[in-house]
């Protein structure tokens, strides 16, 4: 299973998620998770933020954290985390394979949202390891 890169992008006061719906009737599942994906081979941990960043979101960050990211390991894979700001760019605007491809079956649903630290507090976010650490994070 391939690495994974997540950025924690704060924007005037709120934190920019991925909301995901996966599954049908009994089986939905409705979360949250911090914006990124896969390192492909010969990527760097920042070249493959900024890849990820861009396709799903379309925007640009700053990375705060590049030198320390937040790690976490679990099922054979490390996920690194940084705590990014917004540059530049239209939020919504990527145009990665699982935001413009719309086969549910496959994929599930994909939106970008943005929220503030009380709704964040409130929202199913996975892993559930990085939602304190978005929480405290929080200007």
């Amino acid at each position: 299973m391939k690495d994974r890169v997540a950025a924690i992008i704060y924007r005037r006061n709120k934190v920019i998620l991925m909301h995901r719906e996966k599954g049908l009737f009994y089986d939905k599942q409705v979360y949250n998770v911090v914006p990124g994906g896969g390192v492909e081979d010969g990527e760097s941990l920042e070249e493959a933020l900024r890849r990820e960043i861009r396709e799903e979101i379309g925007v640009e960050i700053e990375i705060e954290n590049l030198d320390n990211p937040y790690i976490i390991k679990d099922s054979g894979r490390t996920q690194y985390f940084f705590f990014c700001k917004y540059r530049s760019g239209i939020i919504g605007s990527g145009t990665g394979d699982e935001v413009k491809n719309k086969d549910y079956k496959k994929h599930g649903s994909y939106s970008v949202i943005e929220v503030t630290k009380n709704r964040a507090s409130k929202l199913d976010i996975r892993p559930i390891e990085i939602k304190d650490i978005i929480l405290n994070h929080f200007k």
